[in-house]
């Protein structure tokens, strides 16, 4: 999928996503609800080179090491504290 697609359900809020039905090559996908993140800690591995999706007929095409970060781990931490009625994140950073 397309960055925008598979980012979409992994939000940085105290806030959950909504569901969103996409289709690809002709077949309908529904992507479900997520919960919000709250905690990025850059000492876990988000990034991933490949996947059981960049292969095949279509490999080269969104293959998931093009969009994703290979983070430092330095300890970083951002946590979401709340989030307005206008949608402005209050964060903290240690």
């Amino acid at each position: 999928m397309r960055p925008g697609f598979s980012s979409y359900d992994a939000p940085f809020s105290d806030r959950s996503s909504k569901k969103q039905t996409i289709r690809f090559l002709g077949q309908k996908f529904t992507l479900p609800a997520r919960k919000g993140v709250r905690v990025f800690d850059d000492t876990r591995r988000y990034w991933s080179d490949s996947d059981q999706h960049g292969a095949g007929e279509h490999a080269g095409r969104y293959q998931p090491g093009w969009y994703s970060v290979d983070v430092p781990r330095t300890g970083t931490t951002i946590r979401v504290l709340k989030v307005n009625k206008k949608g402005v994140l209050f964060i903290r950073v240690n």
